[in-house]
């Protein structure tokens, strides 16, 4: 029916359904934070409308390839490492008190690797790399968009989503997610992202300045500290580049004045109108009285390394882990909503004490092969045609950062970004190989 479909409107019906697929990957894009709307809640679990589109896009690609009677080929950077971690964590599902838990958890890994490995089949073109690279910038505009909406709203007494306030409605963005650390999270990625193509044709000054500007509206202190972090990390290593080659360049010691000169006002700023800012200090031990933000994530950290110890071969899978925490502190977990109040902290302890060291392994090579792949990649192909798999990696970079200071490496952003890296490198490395330029693509076209 399809078929006949395409063809009575005069297209071609693999170009349709392919133009329907990239479609839905924008979807997927825009709603992947989508923590607090367009979810459905059943029991305590909560499906997410991200998960629907990817399942629809998978089955997109399974009635394409079906149709035309074609394999599907696997293009993922470490599969064998990723799918084996996947199966060790299956195997030890039943080692949780909340087996619903420890299940869903698993549905949830397998639907974003099978986004992942859906994705190359629907960009095949370094053209479609540029056309998506651009849809995905979009994507933090449009929520940003929607929580600076949320913060002027908050002015005047409106609650548009809002998950947590300062005082006198001053709102602490939080978009779709379910709090302002989650959000900055989820924005670092496009901020990362920006920030490696300010330097390259396909820059886009307001793009990087506003999701900036919302970071620092969110009150996110960790958010805040990352991006200076990586902005003198920017700035610093070209100079030092120089230096090692035995030359200075004036516009390379410009950018570091102003830069120093930018830090140091703002923090003369903070400090003399302290009294002002006071409330964004709350929640900082050593700083003010109350720091439970801070000794919230030491306890948990602690505790998420205390459970890889009682367990260390084997784990407690990924769903499991609040219940072993809970364990700890004399807690019999038996629901979702008592998980969430054990929850454990720094990622990638988190996945050490949910798959054991063995387990741990596997994913450890996993993100070394997409790394070092990518990164090999970068350094021997053609400069003026890596511009956009440097910024998707400069973006992954970040994030994997700041998620030392966070939990849950089930993020649906952070997998759809892993699924774009991961495509970016086999369309590229195809067409190095082949030494060939796609038709249609225009290397130094702005966003």
């Amino acid at each position: 029916m399809l078929k006949k479909c395409c063809y009575q409107m005069g297209l071609n019906k693999n170009f349709h359904i392919k133009d329907i697929g990239r479609g839905i990957i924008v979807l997927i894009m825009h709603t992947s934070s989508f923590d607090v709307f367009m979810n459905l809640r059943i029991g305590g679990y909560s499906f997410r409308f991200v998960f629907l589109l990817i399942l629809i896009l998978a089955l997109l690609l399974f009635y394409e390839l079906w149709s035309n009677q074609r394999p599907f080929q696997l293009k993922l950077l470490g599969h064998n490492y990723l799918l084996g971690w996947m199966l060790f964590l299956f195997l030890f599902i039943p080692n949780t008190t909340l087996l619903g838990r420890n299940i869903g958890y698993m549905v949830w890994l397998t639907i974003l690797v099978i986004f992942i490995s859906v994705v190359p089949h629907y960009i095949k073109t370094e053209s479609h790399i540029q056309w998506t690279l651009k849809w995905y910038l979009r994507s933090f505009l449009f929520v940003g968009l929607f929580g600076l909406t949320q913060f002027i709203a908050g002015l005047f007494g409106i609650s548009l989503l809002t998950q947590q306030t300062w005082h006198d409605n001053l709102a602490r963005i939080n978009g779709f997610s379910y709090e302002p650390s989650y959000f900055a999270m989820y924005m670092l990625l496009g901020w990362g992202t920006a920030l490696s193509l300010l330097s390259t044709p396909y820059r886009s000054w307001y793009t990087f300045w506003f999701i900036t500007a919302i970071v620092v509206l969110s009150s996110s202190r960790m958010g805040i500290l990352v991006m200076l972090i990586a902005s003198a990390t920017t700035v610093f290593s070209k100079p030092l580049k120089d230096l090692r080659r035995g030359r200075l360049s004036f516009q390379n010691l410009r950018l570091v004045v102003i830069f120093i000169s930018g830090v140091v006002t703002a923090v003369i700023f903070f400090i003399t109108h302290l009294e002002q800012f006071q409330f964004m200090l709350v929640g900082i031990a050593y700083v003010s009285n109350i720091d439970h933000s801070s000794s919230q994530r030491i306890d948990g950290f602690i505790d998420t390394l205390t459970v890889f110890w009682n367990n260390p071969l084997i784990g407690v899978s990924l769903g499991g882990l609040p219940s072993a925490i809970g364990a700890l502190r004399g807690f019999y977990i038996q629901t979702q909503d008592e998980a969430k109040e054990f929850e454990g902290m720094n990622v990638y302890a988190e996945v050490l004490a949910s798959s054991g060291l063995l387990g741990f392994i596997l994913f450890f090579f996993f993100g070394f092969c997409l790394l070092r792949g990518v990164y090999k990649l970068i350094k021997y192909g053609d400069f003026k045609r890596m511009f956009l798999l440097k910024a998707l990696l400069a973006g992954l970079i970040v994030e994997l950062f700041i998620l030392n200071f966070n939990q849950t490496i089930l993020r649906p952003y952070l997998w759809v970004h892993i699924g774009l890296l991961n495509a970016a490198y086999f369309v590229l490395k195809d067409n190095v190989t082949k030494n060939k330029i796609v038709d249609g693509l225009h290397p130094y076209k702005k966003f």
